[in-house]
């Protein structure tokens, strides 16, 4: 996944972005290829981190807790 910032532009009576040449060259982007975008803007960005990366179940373990588990099964394979 690549990222950029880019400023809205009139285009008719649309608004549209330009992408930078580097971008279109990594990802191999040609003409009518269709492109997926998640806007940022300032607000609350947790629906776009889930759709990208999925969540996580809620836990009431705090992480040192969750690393000493680990360790402890770790140690007992050795």
């Amino acid at each position: 996944m690549e990222s950029f910032e880019a400023t809205l532009k009139k285009w008719g009576n649309s608004m549209g972005i330009v992408v930078p040449r580097d971008i279109c060259e990594k990802i191999k982007a040609k003409h009518k290829k269709k492109l997926k975008f998640y806007v940022e803007d300032g607000e609350n960005m947790d629906s776009v981190w889930e759709e990208t990366f999925g969540t996580l179940p809620k836990t009431k373990r705090s992480t040192q807790e969750i690393l000493d588990e680990m360790d402890a099964e770790n140690n007992e394979e050795w």
